[in-house]
C-alpha cells in the first residue's frame, strides 16, 4: 500500500528543508520516525528543544500557538540551515505550528490556514491519482 504522496524527485537533494521542534515534549522521536518511515530528507532539529524537558528550560510557555516568542529558536535554527519552512508540536504534540519564510520574513500560520493548506494539497493528490473521480461525492 502506498502512504505518501510525494515522489522521489521530491525527497532528493533538493527536497524543501524542514525545521521542527517538539518543545521540550515527545513528538521529537515520533517526528524522526515519521521522516524516515516516509523516506523524507533529515529534518533541521532545534537541539535545545528537541529532548523531552518537563522545565520547558528555553520557553516561557511551551505552545507554538503562543507565535513568535515560542518560535524564537526554532526561526534562528531555521535561518542558520537556511530551511524555509518550521513546524512545531506543543509538548504532548497534539497541537501544530507551522511557519514560513516569506520575504526574509517569518510567516506563522493559523489554525484555519494550516487545514485550508492541507485540504487543498490532499484534495489535489487526490485528483491526480483520480482524475475521472466524481467531485460532487467527494468531502473535505
Amino acid at each position: 500500500k502506498r502512504y505518501s504522496f510525494i515522489s522521489a524527485k521530491d525527497k532528493g537533494a533538493n527536497a524543501l528543508k524542514v525545521t521542527f521542534t517538539p518543545m521540550h515534549g515527545v513528538g521529537g522521536y515520533w517526528m524522526t520516525r515519521c521522516f524516515e518511515s516516509f523516506a523524507l530528507p533529515s529534518f533541521v532539529k532545534v537541539d535545545a528543544q528537541h529532548d523531552p524537558d518537563p522545565e520547558f528550560s528555553t520557553v516561557e510557555f511551551p505552545n507554538p500557538e503562543e507565535g513568535a516568542g515560542a518560535l524564537k529558536l526554532s526561526m534562528e535554527a531555521a535561518d542558520a540551515n537556511k530551511s524555509v519552512l518550521i513546524l512545531a508540536n506543543d509538548p504532548d504534540s497534539d497541537r501544530l505550528a507551522v511557519a514560513e519564510k516569506v520575504n526574509n520574513e517569518w510567516y506563522i500560520y493559523n489554525g484555519n490556514e494550516i487545514a485550508v493548506l492541507l485540504s487543498d494539497w490532499y484534495f489535489s493528490q487526490y485528483m491526480r491519482a483520480n482524475p475521472s473521480a466524481d467531485k460532487s461525492k467527494l468531502c473535505m
